[in-house]
């Protein structure tokens, strides 16, 4: 499997894009595994200030037809082509959720 650099933080966020990507995007709304889905899926919810840190790697950008969140409110985040690949990779490694809504395994942190 490929090595990413990731942050504690980025590597967090990104994890929960995983959960999120599956639990809610595959198993309730029925999307597919693939980049352009995952570029149009919501998922990350939070401040701007808890994503900062994805956003300036450029792993995460503010959620697709929604507006930027005022200050200090939580908003919907999506993944950029870097993060898809990230999550794509580790979802292809055999990381996931199991019948429930947490992930089974969490993918290494590599630094």
């Amino acid at each position: 499997m490929t090595k990413f650099r990731l942050g504690n933080a980025q590597h967090r966020l990104l994890c929960e894009a995983l959960r999120r990507f599956e639990c809610f995007a595959v198993r309730q709304n029925g999307r597919k595994w693939t980049p352009s889905d995952l570029l149009w899926a919501w998922t990350g919810l939070g401040t701007r200030s808890e994503y900062w840190s994805a956003i300036n790697a450029g792993l995460m950008r503010g959620a697709p037809c929604t507006s930027p969140p005022a200050p200090r409110c939580d908003g919907w985040w999506s993944l950029t082509e870097a993060g898809a690949r990230i999550v794509l990779a580790w979802h292809k490694a055999g990381y996931r959720c199991g019948d429930g809504y947490e992930l089974i395994d969490i993918p290494l942190q590599r630094s």
